[in-house]
């Protein structure tokens, strides 16, 4: 019966030679022109030896010997793989045979490069394999290539970097047949190289034109994959090159985060109504109240819960709700006051300058309450008597608050009546200021009152890790 072959090459004037050569001495031979073209005629075609270039488009001669491997793998007439190249001597050299391959021939002149198939394969067919598995049969023929053996170097490097990456790496034919894909892109897909090599990408991705778009996400097989597109084109070779990352697991933890931040906005909704329902019931109390020194501070505490109410509604009503813009804090938290008090209109001038500045809920919340003690302390200290008696004295009051370095500096000033100068800030017997201090030490800040041309409070704090 005769031995069947196939010939893998690119070069017409090898396949010729050797298809002829075999041809003469009985055997049926099958050619093909490339690695992809070679797996095609696997499909129907069972040979008994194949012949393999090292060098070919696509898919070059290591990768197909070890997806021809793949293929057969556990076959009982699995093919004899014959490695014939010109870089051969370059290739292995020195080195052990690799396992890729049962047999490696070198190029060389015809007439030598003829004697040794037909030798190898005489010694074959005598059952004496181990005896052309000794080395690179016909090396000697061949002279040695320094430029050769430096480009495989690079080559080989290239080969190491795309097979250890995390990310897949799939390089396509115009016509999107798949000719390489990494151990990376592999495991993603859930399938073998042998499996997906010479297949249509639409075959292995189902519903997926990656020529539509630069990037695509789709969900296979449990995984969320982002498929980035490229084109490679070098002289009359062109190419599609898909680089596919697996974000299953940001997914994972943006869902987590998703789903963190409905369970807060759920919790600032809850916190706030419960803070809202509080200041209801002090100002229903409030109109039981017929003591001036007890309405002022049902009135007091009003604004001390509005505050951290405030800090609860801005949260839900923007966009983040980890952060929030100081500024637009303080101005929200400085009209609620003012309306409350019912002064006339233009009677207390606010100015509020600060930096571009956000704080987390931790810092908001003490940082609004000191506000509020400062502002309201400055309308009923500062100006006692248009507080309480509504008379149009215009007032300024200014709230400033800057960052230098690692330092945030928040400052309250009014050019009302001067502060007492026998109070002593940290021993007052007042509610307002010992919460000032206190709320000040749960910054880690210091307090500074200067006296000199208006009452100024300076509250100085770290900024929070």
């Amino acid at each position: 019966m005769k031995k069947q072959v196939l010939i893998v090459d690119n070069h017409p004037m090898i396949l010729e030679f050797i298809s002829g050569l075999l041809g003469k001495n009985g055997y049926t031979v099958k050619t093909a022109g490339s690695g992809l073209a070679a797996i095609e005629i696997l499909e129907t075609y069972r040979p008994d030896y194949i012949f393999v270039d090292l060098i070919m488009p696509h898919i070059d001669g290591k990768r197909l010997c070890k997806i021809i491997r793949n293929k057969f793998n556990g076959d009982e007439y699995s093919p004899l793989l014959l490695v014939i190249s010109a870089i051969a001597k370059e290739e292995i050299g020195e080195k052990g045979l690799p396992d890729f391959a049962d047999i490696f021939i070198a190029k060389g002149p015809f007439a030598k490069m003829g004697t040794h198939i037909l030798e190898t394969l005489k010694t074959i067919e005598a059952r004496d394999l181990k005896k052309v598995q000794t080395g690179v049969i016909g090396v000697d023929d061949v002279y040695h290539r320094e430029i050769t053996r430096e480009l495989l170097i690079v080559k080989d490097h290239q080969a190491i970097v795309l097979e250890s990456m995390t990310d897949g790496f799939i390089e396509l034919t115009p016509d999107m047949t798949i000719v390489y894909a990494n151990p990376a892109a592999t495991r993603h897909l859930g399938v073998s190289e042998s499996e997906i090599i010479s297949k249509q990408f639409s075959e292995v991705v189902p519903d997926t034109d990656i020529r539509q778009s630069a990037k695509k996400c789709i969900y296979l097989n449990g995984r969320h994959l982002t498929l980035t597109v490229t084109q490679s084109e070098e002289s009359d070779y062109l190419s599609y090159l898909v680089i596919m990352q697996d974000d299953t697991e940001k997914k994972k933890v943006e869902l987590a985060l998703k789903e963190k931040e409905l369970l807060l906005h759920e919790l600032h909704h809850r916190v706030k109504n419960n803070l809202t329902m509080l200041t209801s019931l002090i100002n229903l109390q409030k109109d039981y109240v017929e003591n001036n020194q007890e309405l002022h501070h049902l009135e007091r505490l009003h604004h001390r819960i509005h505050s951290v109410s405030l800090v609860y509604h801005t949260l839900m009503t923007r966009d983040t709700i980890v952060v929030i813009d100081f500024e637009e804090y303080a101005r929200q938290l400085v009209d609620d006051i003012l309306s409350t008090m019912l002064l006339p209109k233009n009677q207390i001038v606010t100015t509020i300058e600060a930096d571009a500045i956000t704080f987390e809920i931790e810092t908001m919340i003490p940082l609004g309450l000191i506000v509020t003690e400062l502002f309201t302390n400055a309308i009923q200290h500062g100006y006692p008597l248009e507080a309480q008696l509504g008379k149009p004295v215009v007032g300024n009051i200014a709230i400033c608050l800057r960052k230098d370095l690692d330092t945030y500096t928040l400052s309250v000033t009014n050019d009302g009546a001067p502060f007492p100068a026998d109070i002593d800030i940290r021993n007052a017997k007042s509610l307002g200021l010992r919460l000032i201090c206190v709320l000040t030490e749960q910054l880690e800040g210091t307090i500074e009152l200067d006296r000199t041309h208006a009452t100024s409070f300076a509250i100085s704090f770290p900024v929070p890790q």
